[in-house]
């Protein structure tokens, strides 16, 4: 018997269609983060330098990030990276020791993509970073195969943004840009947490533009990069950038062996950077010129019982541009018995050979930390003897706060004078 009407019916049809229709549906994922950075930095001079005692810089930094999935069909994804193009010694003269920073911001990547991991083909289609070929940013496309769960291969193809990837140092006028890039990678990765036994391998062939100091060249380059954890006891991590041409050399190059026992910990690195780098990351008081640096470090720590650590510091360095060597020898003790022990306490000696001088410092630090928050606080005192004669006593105070709230809200404040 039917107890339905035929209205009824059509409508108990139309209603199951539509539940039908409604379990094909899927629902988009979005998840982000902002960050916004704040530098503030004064230097005095001891005689004015054009009418001139001190130079101020201050300069705000931002980030936006954006990743949405499943937003067009399933397994799919929408990046959106906004951010801050900051160089902090963009447009800086030596001889009248003044420097002015430049921060623009930019589209890193803005680009629509079938991830690797819930597809056996996978591809990215936009603007778009390549961190396995060390790509910072690519106009164009990308295209790859996962063999297993464990190998996957990708080829890609584009132009680099001048704006984004050209250092501010190297002028418009003179580089003659050459964005065109394109290459291959081949990725391999292995995980057994249960013995720690894990391995990720990166191995690039590529052609992209690279900058050095004020010269461009547009070159072919092999990039690596791993990451290697035999049990519980050794960690190696790799990275490689060789250029095959136009000339071969070794750019970038770091290799890091980690050591862990249950008193002894060693950590020991050989590390290569080009010129370009030593320019980014060098201090504001040296003012020899940027060079290649070869560094080799060693760092052993023995743990004398539960709240007291043995620290000894090994490092040389060498420059390319004019043979100069540094050497370091630092040892220490940190110790954290105090305020249910969530206060460290740490007090380090180092002697250092730097390039130009002879010094020696003595630093004592001081760490607080809760569930919330953290609170450190560090003073230097160091001696430089100058190979000219002349002697300087600088001295150094560190304050630092982080907060955390959750994954969502953080931050840190930092202040150095």
């Amino acid at each position: 018997m039917n107890f339905f009407s035929p209205k009824l019916q059509k409508l108990k049809i139309l209603l199951v269609m539509l539940m039908g229709y409604s379990s094909l549906g899927y629902a988009a994922r979005y998840s982000g983060h902002a960050r916004i950075g704040v530098i503030s930095s004064t230097v005095s001079y001891s005689e004015p330098i054009q009418e001139e005692t001190s130079n101020d810089v201050t300069a705000i930094s931002s980030r936006l990030y954006l990743l949405g999935e499943g937003v067009y069909k399933k397994n799919d994804e929408v990046v959106v990276d906004i951010r801050d193009k900051y160089d902090f010694f963009g447009t800086s003269d030596a001889a009248l020791l003044t420097f002015e920073p430049k921060n623009t911001l930019k589209i890193r990547q803005l680009a629509y993509r079938q991830p690797w991991q819930q597809n056996r083909t996978f591809y990215t289609a936009g603007r778009f970073s390549i961190p396995e070929a060390g790509i910072i940013s690519n106009d164009g496309g990308s295209y790859g195969y996962r063999l297993s769960r464990r190998l996957r291969i990708a080829g890609f193809l584009g132009i680099a943004p001048e704006d984004v990837v050209s250092p501010v140092s190297v002028s418009a006028e003179t580089r003659g840009f050459d964005g065109n890039q394109g290459g291959v990678y081949a990725v391999y990765q292995k995980e057994n947490v249960a013995r720690m036994d894990t391995m990720y391998l990166v191995n690039a062939l590529a052609q992209a533009p690279s900058f050095e100091l004020d010269e461009f060249v547009n070159h072919v380059y092999f990039f690596h990069q791993g990451l290697m954890n035999f049990g519980q006891k050794h960690r190696v991590s790799t990275f490689l950038n060789t250029d095959i041409m136009p000339s071969f050399s070794i750019r970038q190059a770091h290799i890091t062996h980690g050591f862990y026992q249950s008193r002894y910990r060693v950590r020991s690195s050989l590390t290569r950077i080009t010129a370009e780098d030593y320019r980014l990351k060098k201090d504001i008081r040296d003012d020899l010129e940027p060079s290649t640096l070869t560094t080799l470090k060693s760092k052993a720590k023995y743990r004398f019982d539960r709240d007291t650590n043995f620290d000894l510091g090994l490092e040389y360095g060498q420059r390319a541009a004019d043979g100069l060597s540094k050497t370091v020898i630092e040892f220490g003790a940190t110790y954290r018995k105090l305020m249910k022990r969530r206060l460290i306490l740490g007090a380090h000696y180092g002697i250092k050979n730097n390039y130009l001088s002879d010094d020696n410092y003595l630093k004592v630090s001081s760490l607080y930390y809760q569930n919330l928050y953290s609170v450190a606080a560090s003073f230097s005192m160091v001696t430089e003897n100058f190979d000219s004669g002349e002697s300087v006593n600088p001295t150094i105070i560190s304050l630092e706060g982080s907060y955390y709230r959750s994954d969502k809200l953080r931050g840190s404040l930092s202040y150095s004078m």
